[in-house]
């Protein structure tokens, strides 16, 4: 029997009372799982897209016998644009990372992003971290020399790779933050595109243009 920590990144309907669920932990990467009796009132409250639980589940046929929820977000109070940020997270997620990576730090960064939405602090910075860990953790290094980022925002004393000053610059800043927004999708786009994995929706669908 194994037991992890993992974050729901998938949840499909399956025969007739079941579910089959896709979870990302550090310790066994991607795992799909059946949830048998998912679908009824009890078992469905604890198995929502975008939660992180606590499993239990045989390594022999993937049977999942215990989901516990640990983590999860305050949908009633997220707009539109923040529920869509979770579904895009979790696809990303979902599509990209596969195997086991206990130094990675996708988990940590998703829960800071949680935290923030169901504290109502500004959370883009945490997005773009957690979009970060995701293309490290499946293999990709995008390029943040100062020749790059110095392209698209005026970084006179940036370092090569030096996130804490560029997160500096683009805190609260709605016009640099859609800046380096835009220049995180593309790079995300080019990635997919690679793959040949569908692109999930537009990212105008995930960030909120504030007045």
């Amino acid at each position: 029997m194994i037991r992890t920590r993992g974050l729901i990144t998938k949840v499909s309907p399956y025969k007739d009372n079941h579910l089959i669920i896709n979870i990302y932990s550090q310790e066994h990467g991607k795992k799909s799982l059946i949830v048998f009796g998912g679908q009824s009132k009890k078992k469905r409250s604890s198995i929502i897209v975008g939660s992180i639980n606590n499993f239990e589940f045989n390594k022999d046929d993937n049977v999942c016998n215990l989901t516990d929820v640990e983590l999860s977000h305050n949908w009633f109070i997220y707009n539109k644009y923040q529920l869509k940020l979770i579904d895009y997270s979790c696809y990303m997620i979902d599509k990209l990372l596969f195997i086991e990576d206990v130094s990675s730090f996708v988990m940590e960064s998703y829960e800071d992003l949680i935290h923030k939405l169901n504290n109502k602090e500004d959370y883009m910075i945490s997005f773009f971290i957690l979009e970060l860990n995701i293309l490290k953790s499946s293999g990709y290094e995008p390029n943040l020399s100062y020749p790059i980022i110095s392209k698209i925002l005026p970084v006179d004393q940036y370092k090569d790779q030096d996130l804490s000053l560029l997160f500096d610059l683009v805190y609260k800043n709605m016009e640099y933050q859609l800046i380096f927004f835009n220049f995180l999708g593309k790079i995300m786009e080019r990635v997919l595109q690679n793959l040949n994995i569908k692109i999930p929706l537009s990212r105008n669908q995930i960030f909120e243009k504030k007045n």
